[in-house]
């Protein structure tokens, strides 16, 4: 959809993944002008060892 746009993208099973941090998607988001980034916080991934985190994201769609 967007071609290459975060640090790194992969697939596992049906799940596709793109890794990015929140200064990319704050780029991203406002680069489209019917989102506005309303909030955004990284976790921590609860496995042990894991060593991932998530950023989760709320967007406000724009009144077309």
């Amino acid at each position: 959809m967007f071609g290459h746009i975060g640090d790194s993208e992969r697939v596992k099973g049906a799940k596709v993944f793109t890794d990015m941090t929140e200064e990319v998607f704050a780029e991203l988001s406002q680069s489209v002008l019917e989102l506005s980034l309303k909030e955004s916080w990284v976790t921590a991934d609860r496995r042990v060892g894991s060593g991932q985190y998530w950023l989760y994201v709320i967007l406000d769609a724009a009144d077309c």
